[in-house]
């Protein structure tokens, strides 16, 4: 769509097109769908806007601003004020914009925000921000995941993909050997907070028994590292290099432990461009 197109669709939706002009913009709707898609997305916005908030045809920017904020539940009423910003001329003058210009301003905003809160919150879940998952015991984390089958939130591709799920997070890389042994599989990766923040689970099964592997910096709280005294579950150990290992699953001996290694130190793996399950 050119610039004057653009520019014509801003006057259609503003009410400024002349008789000649509006029979001119209606001719072209009619052959341009990248135009009338245009028209119809403006139109669902500023209907979207005055579902979620009438706003009055005569409010100037600094009433619109404070119904935004004065109208929203999450925001603390008992925050300070901050100062009257004047975004746009007086309505009254010959320069303000029309309203509909400050409603699609908004729609724009808000879509900006609400992408900027997605991406940052994907992010500090990924990097182990504090704000992720609320921690959770590690008994509990090994329920909860047998109880949705150990779903993955993460199924690798390949050996790479997988080192360097553990080397972006631990700045260590982590493998398991290929093949694996007869009757072990494993579903994927997770992410919990049952050690630390950045605590990524690699859930797997002998035979039929869920197995999962935590892994964290050996350096993470050792008051972690433990199990009810009344658990049917088994806590077993091992330090790679600067990670911790910790095997959980009902077996009283460790099953998947000595299957991982560091392919920075060590060279194990006889398939590198596959990662089995």
């Amino acid at each position: 769509m050119t610039a004057r197109w653009n520019q014509q669709l801003e006057l259609y939706l503003d009410d400024q097109l002349n008789e000649h002009e509006r029979r001119e913009f209606a001719l072209r709707l009619n052959q341009d769908p990248q135009l009338r898609e245009a028209v119809q997305l403006q139109h669902h916005i500023d209907q979207s806007l005055r579902r979620t908030l009438p706003v009055s045809p005569r409010l100037n920017a600094d009433e619109l601003l404070h119904q935004i904020f004065h109208s929203s539940p999450a925001l603390d009423a008992s925050a300070p004020t901050a100062p009257s910003l004047r975004l746009m001329p007086d309505p009254t003058s010959s320069t303000s914009q029309p309203r509909r210009s400050v409603l699609r301003a908004l729609a724009v905003a808000a879509l900006l925000f609400i992408s900027i809160a997605s991406i940052w919150t994907t992010y500090t879940y990924l990097a182990g921000s504090p704000i992720q998952r609320p921690p959770l015991p590690i008994d509990q984390y090994y329920q909860a995941k047998v109880q949705t089958g150990l779903k993955p939130y993460w199924v690798c591709e390949n050996n790479d993909q997988f080192a360097s799920a553990f080397r972006d997070r631990f700045n260590q890389p982590l493998l398991l050997i290929q093949p694996l042994p007869d009757g072990v599989t494993a579903a994927g990766l997770d992410y919990c907070n049952s050690l630390s923040p950045k605590t990524i689970a690699v859930l797997m099964r002998d035979q039929s028994t869920p197995i999962i592997i935590l892994v964290d910096r050996a350096s993470c709280p050792h008051s972690n590292h433990t199990l009810p005294a009344d658990s049917n579950l088994h806590l077993h150990k091992r330090t790679l290099g600067d990670l911790i290992l910790l095997e959980v699953s009902p077996l009283p001996h460790p099953r998947m432990l000595d299957l991982f290694y560091n392919p920075d130190t060590e060279q194990k793996s006889s398939a590198p461009g596959k990662w089995q399950q």
